[in-house]
């Protein structure tokens, strides 16, 4: 008898360890292998794909948006801290 609770627990396990990268690249993997099926019913389900894209396309414009913020963030810290180290350092000059 299969576990399909340790199955799903198992493929959350391994999906939370992926990188944005390897999921991308595991879902263009899918996306060309079902090719074929997706002509074959293209009209069936084509109003739920292209809202699916839709999210996608909302979803890595986030990230995108995110990923700025953050090297912004990183950007502002270090000019932070060399200017911190930069005013250490005079006032350690002066005091010699």
């Amino acid at each position: 008898m299969v576990n399909w609770e340790a199955l799903e627990a198992e493929r959350v396990r391994l999906l939370r360890r992926m990188t944005v990268q390897e999921s991308l690249q595991q879902y263009l993997a899918l996306q060309r292998a079902l090719e074929p099926q997706f002509r074959a019913t293209e009209a069936l389900f084509r109003p739920q794909r292209m809202a699916y894209l839709a999210e996608l396309q909302q979803r890595l414009a986030r990230l995108d948006q995110w990923l700025k913020e953050q090297r912004t963030a990183e950007g502002a810290k270090d000019a932070e801290v060399s200017s911190t180290l930069s005013a250490g350092s005079t006032v350690t000059t002066s005091n010699s």
